[in-house]
């Protein structure tokens, strides 16, 4: 909610519970830019459309708060529905079939091994989705359109994200250590697995996390692979986007993703004459 104050005009922050809108106003009482409403938000009504609707790590629990036997369809209409013309609907959730659960990663709702791939035999009201069951969702819901991304190694703790018009490269595939939340098994080596799914176009099928764009108008400009150096301190930390226009051209940004990076991207053209002249012998 912190970030989405610093970066939009506005922000109506929804939370299911009152403990959850405390602990968010407690973080965020210095932003004069922020609703923050307590609720179902299928029972709630807005008098202004949104630009962006953001819906990370929550669709999964729809069951748990949306009636009626098609939860998942229902939740997504409502959501929609809430949207200005060219307004994004952004969807972040958990690939049921992300390869990391083969590997030996607990399911992330309920901390036991192989629940998700196995079809949760043992639990209920939080569920994930595979790539196809999704594209089944967004069907049933009015026949939604989606740009599919892939963060890496997930959505919660993103290093990259690729799209269908970017895949990662053989090789690119190789963190070890990112499961911050609990222990987990090793069972084989993932960055050799990757590689064999991206040889035969598997890699969108078991990514470990989608990140949905939903829009009723397609952008004129998409970004087609973003890397976050968010490991470097504050003032280096920094992301750079990669977009494609309809006709094609490219266009590269480099963005500070705080305050203190500003003037590390101010530098970057000093920084790349210096380079240059320093690498001119290995025409770098």
């Amino acid at each position: 909610t912190g970030m989405l104050c610093r970066k939009a005009g506005h922000v109506t922050s929804v939370e299911l519970s009152k403990r959850r809108a405390d602990i968010n106003y407690a973080r965020n009482r210095d932003k004069e830019n922020l609703t923050i409403m307590v609720g179902n938000l299928n029972d709630m009504t807005f008098p202004e459309k949104f630009d962006y609707v953001v819906v990370n790590g929550v669709l999964e629990y729809a069951m748990s708060f949306t009636e009626g036997k098609t939860p998942y369809e229902t939740f997504l209409q409502r959501m929609g529905a809430y949207l200005k013309p060219d307004g994004r609907l952004l969807i972040a959730i958990e690939n049921r079939l992300g390869l990391k659960y083969w590997a030996g990663c607990t399911e992330d709702h309920f901390g036991t091994l192989f629940e998700g791939i196995q079809g949760y035999p043992k639990t209920k009201g939080v569920k994930t989705f595979s790539r196809k069951e999704f594209n089944g969702i967004l069907e049933e819901a009015g026949n939604l359109k989606a740009d599919w991304y892939y963060p890496y190694p997930d959505y919660k703790f993103p290093m990259t994200i690729h799209s269908d018009r970017h895949l990662p490269a053989s090789g690119e595939l190789h963190m070890r250590n990112y499961n911050f939340d609990r222990l987990r098994l090793d069972l084989f080596q993932e960055s050799q697995v990757y590689n064999t799914l991206l040889s035969n176009d598997l890699y969108p099928q078991f990514a470990n996390s989608f990140l949905l764009v939903i829009g009723k108008k397609q952008p004129q400009t998409a970004p087609v692979y973003v890397k976050f150096s968010n490991e470097r301190d504050q003032k280096l930390s920094i992301y750079t986007e990669i977009s494609e226009a309809a006709d094609g051209q490219l266009t590269v940004k480099k963005v500070p993703s705080q305050k203190k990076a500003a003037a590390h991207v101010r530098n970057l053209g000093t920084i790349c004459e210096e380079l240059t002249g320093m690498y001119k012998e290995e025409e770098i």
